[in-house]
């Protein structure tokens, strides 16, 4: 009766206060209405301040404005009705809502409005999809403005506009309009592979005699790369042209369609010597998406790499590495390179050192001697290509040291993270490390805590400060500090409370990390059977596999797996491999294991209640 009482008094406390809270939101609610009626009222004055200023209040306010703005596109006023579309194609995506009232505007008597509509869908993007069999309609009827609006509009829903591709190519070759064929071929260029059947329409455009088609389809092969590769002879023609921008645009395209011709390298390794320095620069780039195939192209890469141009020098360093497994010629030549006086060729030399690292481990000395460069991305880059070369060049890994207390502050994160590459070996670092988990710097925290888990067992010192950046880091902190925690293993068995918290983290990286920790911990994680029991039941699909696969490994008291082994590793099935060997939950039968459970999570709700 009591109780009765006491709930009944709480309701007569709280019902006012629901009240007036309710109140207050329909206040609000009708507070906004009005204000975008007024808003929508203003509409009406074409052309002036007033007008652009209440599409851009409407704009700003979002997606609450798309009922009342339904009603202004009904409008008699035909400066009404396309201000209010104007809104919604501002809107974008988050007007979808609006799609078929702005259909229903594709057949409104006003010019004006059905080419803002179909600007607005266009706008909506592939949400508006619907529209796609009016939009392609509309690409054969007049007049060309109307035309050109459906062909951008299009262009915009990408391989989804797949059945316009008859209509485009129609209007590509045959409209007497220019501006209608411009928009149609750029259209084509955003289908992707749906635009495959259009490629051989495109070879014939490509050499149209109209400049402006010409460019237009050249521009399309281009953004359909690999699509496109049958127009190689055409674009080899292109590359040859005494205009500059074509032959730009031609060599360019070369690289993007990927067609590794004979004819094709040939004229790519002539114009890495051109003159104009941008046509040179494309040459080197398009060969580097050849990769082994532009084999032939290196000892001219070489020749650039070894000049004093040296925005083409660092352009082909980065080729040279992408065409090359990392013979001793180019080894050498690289080496040689990372003494240029310019740092961009430094830099890029070092990268294409680390690329080759197989291959290249002799240029670990060279490497080392860049770490007190006096420019920091050189430094910076010197330790990323240590870390590649990692255990390969051991004797490199104490140029790392003195980088991790660099004054710049992206050479301390390569730093650090190339310390990782060296595992057990960089335990020396681990004084520096946990000072950094200790660090304002988000950046500096989460890779020190990666780090410290690749050291492993080396790093238990750092276990204290781990669980303190687990408790009070960001997200991303408190993920790494998690995986770290398990790479230690035994040694960071207080951590396991801990970690049981963040099992309950709103952030599911949060969660998967300390499911796969606390199977890491293997026995010491028992106290967290229960939890981990729930997290099987996560709304995340990867806690739940890895909080079941911890739940197994630890209720079976399996052995650690090797501390730094990778995280994806753990993640694979921890049943025993002989079928003839139960484990005790088998053995146990599913009542006596619900019974153990239950008896389980009672203790654990006893222990916390302490």
């Amino acid at each position: 009766m009591l109780l009765r009482f006491a709930l009944l008094l709480l309701f007569l406390v709280l019902m006012p206060q629901a009240s007036a809270q309710a109140f207050g939101d329909v206040q609000v609610e009708e507070e906004q209405r009005e204000k975008i009626k007024a808003r929508i009222e203003e509409l009406k004055q074409k052309n002036s301040p007033k007008q652009l200023a209440a599409i851009d209040e409407l704009v700003a306010i979002g997606t609450p404005v798309i009922p009342l703005i339904a009603e202004a596109m009904r409008n008699e006023s035909p400066d009404v009705r396309t201000a209010a579309i104007e809104v919604l194609a501002r809107l974008g995506p988050a007007a979808a809502k609006s799609v078929p009232d702005l259909m229903n505007c594709l057949s409104d008597e006003n010019r004006v409005v059905k080419e803002t509509a179909v600007f607005a869908l266009g706008e909506i993007g592939p949400s508006a999809k619907k529209c796609i069999p009016d939009l392609v309609s509309g690409l054969l009827c007049p007049p060309a403005t109307y035309q050109i609006a459906c062909a951008n509009a299009l262009s915009n829903m990408g391989v989804l506009a797949e059945p316009a591709h008859k209509n485009l190519i129609e209007l590509a070759c045959n409209s007497t309009d220019m501006p209608v064929r411009l928009a149609a071929i750029q259209a084509l260029g955003h289908m992707d592979g749906a635009a495959k059947p259009a490629v051989p329409v495109l070879k014939g455009l490509l050499l149209d005699r109209s400049p402006e088609i010409s460019a237009a389809a050249l521009a399309t092969v281009s953004r359909l790369g690999p699509v496109a590769g049958d127009t190689t002879p055409e674009l080899l023609v292109l590359a040859r042209s005494t205009k500059l921008q074509t032959r730009r645009a031609a060599i360019d395209a070369i690289g993007k369609t990927r067609s590794a011709s004979s004819d094709g390298l040939a004229i790519l390794i002539k114009a890495i010597f051109d003159k104009d320095s941008q046509t040179k620069m494309l040459a080197i780039r398009s060969l580097a998406s050849y990769g082994l195939k532009a084999g032939a192209a290196v000892p001219s890469l070489l020749v650039i790499l070894a000049g004093t141009d040296y925005p083409a020098a660092a352009a082909a360093a980065r080729t040279i590495s992408m065409c090359d497994q990392g013979s001793a010629q180019v080894v050498d030549a690289l080496i040689d390179a990372c003494k240029s006086p310019d740092p961009g060729v430094r830099v890029e030399s070092l990268h294409a050192l680390g690329t080759l690292h197989e291959n290249a481990r002799q240029a670990a000395s060279e490497v080392v001697g860049h770490c007190s460069d006096p420019d920091p991305r050189v430094r910076a880059e010197a330790a990323i290509t240590i870390g590649k070369f990692g255990d390969k060049a051991p004797f490199a890994m104490q140029a790392l040291i003195p980088l991790i207390g660099d004054q710049d502050l992206s050479v301390r994160y390569s730093a650090i993270v190339a310390l990782g590459a060296f595992g057990d070996q960089a335990k020396s670092a681990v004084p520096a490390l946990i000072f950094y988990v200790n660090s304002y710097d988000t950046g500096l925290r989460q890779r020190a805590a990666w780090c410290l888990g690749r050291i492993g067992t080396g790093a238990a010192d750092a276990v204290p400060d781990l669980i303190r950046a687990l408790e009070n880091g960001s997200p991303v902190v408190k993920e790494k500090a998690a995986q770290a925690l398990g790479r230690i293993g035994i040694a960071a068995k207080d951590a396991v409370p801990v970690l049981m918290k963040t099992l309950q983290s709103t952030t599911p990286g949060v969660r998967q990390a300390s499911a796969w920790s606390l199977g890491m911990l293997g026995g010491c994680s028992k106290p967290a059977l229960a939890i981990l029991d729930t997290a099987r039941q996560d709304e995340d699909p990867e806690v739940r596999k890895l909080a079941s696969e911890a739940y197994t490994r630890i209720e079976q008291a399996k052995p650690l797996p090797p501390i730094g082994q990778p995280p994806r590793a753990v993640q694979r099935s921890a049943q025993p491999k002989s079928k003839l060997v139960k484990s005790q939950a088998q053995l146990d039968g599913p009542s006596l294991r619900m019974r153990k459970r239950r008896v389980q999570s009672m203790r654990e709700r006893s222990r916390q209640g302490r």
